[in-house]
């Protein structure tokens, strides 16, 4: 993930502005379904709720794909939280390509915390999705499907296996050429193209 994100800065801030290049946040509300594994007898128990969730991310476009780091933070809903489930932090970083200008597909993981009303347990998810930029707007929207496996669940022998389906509205702060290099920059063809090999 540190890597990602020194990729993403590296290449996003000083740039024209680009769309999906840029810092958003967003909010969104999804809903899932989650099953305990009981292990050697072969039988499980599920359960579904709802989650309303904020992120923050930074993407960076580089030709075609997008690469991009995120946090999540998720409050359970529904069932969900009538059963113990409270918050879920997630960390992670994804890769997406731009099957048209306003369209990204994508795949990522990330890191998961799980609070309960019992503690808390870690574990990772796997994510995909498709993700919408709105025309003439910095905002997008973003269909997620995300299944989180969590081993040994508040240390015990069970395993939770957690499958999600979010929509998310994001505003983008999409990064643009500072002002005070522009007058510098005109009518000088050496100094754009000193200016366009550092950027």
């Amino acid at each position: 993930v540190a890597l990602m994100l020194a990729i993403v800065i590296v290449t996003t801030f000083g740039k024209p502005a680009t769309a999906w290049s840029g810092c958003s946040v967003g909010a969104a509300i999804g809903h899932g379904s989650g099953k305990v594994d009981l292990g050697s007898s072969g039988l499980n128990i599920g359960s579904e709720g709802q989650k309303a969730v904020g992120e923050v991310a930074c993407d960076a476009k580089i030709k075609d794909w997008v690469v991009g780091v995120f946090v999540d933070y998720g409050k359970a809903m529904g069932d969900w939280e009538k059963i113990g489930l409270d918050t879920d932090l997630s960390a992670g970083a994804r890769v997406g390509y731009l099957v048209a200008p306003n369209w990204l597909a994508y795949g990522g993981a990330a890191w998961s915390r799980l609070d309960t009303d019992f503690g808390h347990t870690d574990g990772y998810k796997l994510l995909g999705g498709l993700e919408a930029k709105l025309p003439n707007s910095p905002m997008y929207f973003d269909v997620r499907v995300s299944r989180g496996l969590y081993k040994d669940f508040l240390g015990s022998s069970l395993d939770v296996d957690v499958t999600e389906v979010w929509g998310i509205f994001k505003y983008k702060f999409e990064p643009k050429q500072t002002p005070l290099i522009q007058p510098l920059m005109e009518n000088d063809p050496e100094r754009i193209k000193l200016m366009n090999s550092l950027l």
